[in-house]
């Protein structure tokens, strides 16, 4: 019964720092990136278009605003994650699409945080409830 308890206090713990993460907006994120691939992953699905040349293209004709080293943008101006990565990502960007479907690339950027952050907490809890699950079954009931 004491090892239980162990694990159900591991349990309130990670919950309460998957919760505070939610609320933590940190400086040192790609999710702001993430959303942008999202975004350009269903605008690309939406009118045909490869999502990998609609990014490119965006961040070339953009890019001289932010940078002016031409070698630094041409390294930052491509998705650098493959297909089935950039899909897995946009996941929580389909959700937002669902329900603001007009949205330009920089407000959907801000819906898109709290819904990949809620999904990354599902997704943890999840995951922690399968480990607690097989420590509990092939461990503390042995």
């Amino acid at each position: 019964m004491q090892k239980a308890f162990i694990l159900l206090f591991f349990g309130i713990l990670f919950l309460a720092s998957r919760i505070s993460y939610i609320h933590l907006d940190p400086h040192s994120s790609d999710i702001d990136l993430y959303g942008r691939y999202s975004y350009f992953m269903i605008k690309g699905l939406q009118n045909g278009e490869n999502p990998y040349k609609k990014y490119r293209a965006f961040k070339l004709r953009h890019g001289n605003i932010q940078r002016n080293h031409k070698k630094e943008l041409l390294v930052r101006s491509n998705i650098e994650y493959p297909p089935f990565a950039v899909a897995w990502i946009s996941l929580p960007g389909f959700l937002v699409h669902a329900f603001h479907s007009d949205l330009e690339m920089n407000s959907f950027v801000d819906f898109y945080k709290p819904a990949y952050r809620w999904f990354m907490f599902l997704i943890d809890i999840i995951f922690f409830g399968l480990l607690s699950f097989l420590v509990y079954v092939l461990l503390l009931n042995a």
